[in-house]
């Protein structure tokens, strides 16, 4: 569920968007003087900025400028909310056009704010129900996603239930790897939530991690354990499970659509890793030739 205070109860946590010095300090000094809420204030001047803004103080609400330097219009609105679906996000804008703000609306923000008509009894209020619409959502969100969840664990739990047992048994030689090797799947199952970590850590604050290879090694360890596909989906599906179980609901969403691509590549590195033992690699094949060719010459 969602984890933003109670309102008029602990510290809400606020980032300011806003690259003009004005009125930025204008906001910080309106939030400061709200009756019912005590905000902590952190400030950026770029959308480029939100994510180690978020990253290192843990932020509630986004009040967010649609003109930075490196972002304008409703894409900046979209972006924040792809990006950030966890925080509430109220919109700051000087336009006055009604359908500006029904599209921040329609996009994803829980309110907006017209500049120069925002006063702090205003400010307050916009806050207050754009929280509360916020945490409506998220209730919202959890309900569907956990029916999602569970229909699509449920699928691939399908897959890796007794028969596999035969299944994998006769394609591998081996029963499937939780039950014949638990200290195994355990560690493994444990690494590949590290990588689930790493993967939706990249998507969301742009950072680069060595995703693919963690995969491949992954990989290479179930191939020595002659793994089958069965014991990838149950790897996977065990993992999700676990790191969904008491996540936010944004955060729970994330994990499986990640996951989604994960476990993909996590089969497709078995599956390249098994086609080399039966077939041998051509490019070692071919490079021994290279080399015993170049030594004839």
């Amino acid at each position: 569920m969602a984890t933003l205070p109670p309102i008029g109860t602990q510290v809400l946590r606020v980032l300011i968007v806003e690259d003009n010095p004005g009125d930025a300090r204008l906001l910080r000094a309106q939030l400061n003087e709200c009756a019912l809420l005590r905000c902590e204030v952190t400030h950026t001047e770029t959308l480029s900025g939100i994510a180690d803004s978020i990253a290192a103080h843990a932020i509630d609400l986004i009040i967010l400028d649609l003109e930075l330097p490196d972002s304008s219009g409703i894409g900046t609105v979209q972006d924040v909310r792809v990006r950030f679906p966890h925080v509430a996000l109220v919109v700051l804008t000087g336009n006055e056009d009604p359908a500006v703000a029904s599209d921040a609306l329609r996009v994803g923000a829980q309110d907006y704010l017209i500049k120069g008509q925002a006063d702090t009894p205003l400010l307050e209020r916009t806050i207050r129900y754009g929280l509360e619409r916020h945490r409506l959502l998220e209730r919202i969100d959890a309900m569907r996603f956990a029916e999602q969840r569970e229909h699509e664990l449920g699928s691939l739990a399908r897959l890796a239930t007794p028969p596999a047992t035969q299944v994998t048994a006769q394609l591998f030689g081996a029963r499937p790897l939780r039950e014949g090797f638990p200290a195994e799947f355990s560690a493994l199952r444990a690494r590949y939530e590290e990588t689930l970590d790493l993967a939706l850590e990249q998507k969301t604050f742009q950072v680069e991690h060595p995703i693919t290879k963690e995969l491949r090694d992954i990989a290479e360890r179930l191939t020595t354990l002659r793994s089958g596909p069965r014991d990838v989906i149950e790897l996977h599906t065990s993992a999700v499970q676990t790191k969904t179980a008491s996540a936010a609901p944004a955060r729970a969403r994330a994990i499986v659509e990640e996951g989604r691509i994960t476990v993909l590549e996590l089969m497709g590195h078995l599956a390249s890793m098994y086609r080399v033992l039966s077939y041998g690699n051509p490019n070692a094949t071919n490079h021994a030739n290279g080399s015993k060719a170049m030594n004839n010459v």
